[in-house]
């Protein structure tokens, strides 16, 4: 099984690399590693530049983890968009693949293995929608095959939305829609769509 953190955004809101924020003594990208791992995932990180790439391999090191990762920096890196990251990791590896933003701290091991279990390899995308229809594009699966499939670049260049994207991919291969209240319910957890925006988010997420 695989998974990808994104960890290459900008952090604007935040004030500082997202990826470092403390969550329960430890940055939230080592919590959110050791978690994958436990679920027996092999863990890619995609960032956009050296600086990050740098910056989280001394961070792994401390925690003995730079080995248990593969880093990789986004194929297009002039622009900010999350199919980047899927695109690049989709370019590499041909399996479905789980992937997880690096704002996450409160997945689980039961919703990582509920989302990824819902997958195989005539699916397009496996992807948490709530009943008002907002979906959740950065904790779900992918099937690598179908985005290569796809003109994600030109996606990204006209800056459209991943719910266009998602959407557009259904002509590709299925979409399953999980409800994003089931995954609440495998993990029993209801945080486990809390991400972190600002410093202050940290406050609210759950503890597990």
């Amino acid at each position: 099984m695989i998974s990808l953190i994104t960890a290459g955004g900008k952090s604007s809101r935040f004030g500082s690399y997202k990826a470092l924020a403390i969550v329960d003594t430890e940055p939230i990208i080592v919590r959110i590693v050791r978690k994958l791992l436990s679920a027996s995932f092999r863990v890619f990180i995609a960032v956009k530049n050296e600086k990050q790439l740098s910056t989280l391999v001394a961070t792994l090191s401390n925690y003995g983890l730079e080995r248990a990762v593969t880093i990789v920096i986004d194929h297009i890196r002039d622009l900010f968009h999350p199919l980047i990251p899927i695109y690049t990791l989709s370019r590499l590896i041909d399996d479905p693949f789980l992937v997880v933003a690096c704002d996450m701290p409160n997945i689980g091991t039961r919703s990582i293995l509920y989302l990824y279990e819902n997958a195989d390899k005539n699916t397009s995308a496996v992807v948490p929608r709530w009943s008002n229809g907002y979906l959740e594009p950065l904790f779900a699966v992918y099937n690598p095959r179908h985005i290569r499939r796809m003109p994600v670049e030109r996606y990204v260049r006209r800056g459209s939305s991943m719910r266009e994207f998602i959407h557009d991919l259904e002509n590709v291969g299925k979409v399953v829609y999980i409800p994003a209240e089931h995954v609440l319910l495998a993990e029993q957890q209801e945080h486990v769509f809390t991400n972190i925006n600002r410093p202050q988010d940290i406050a609210y997420t759950g503890q597990f």
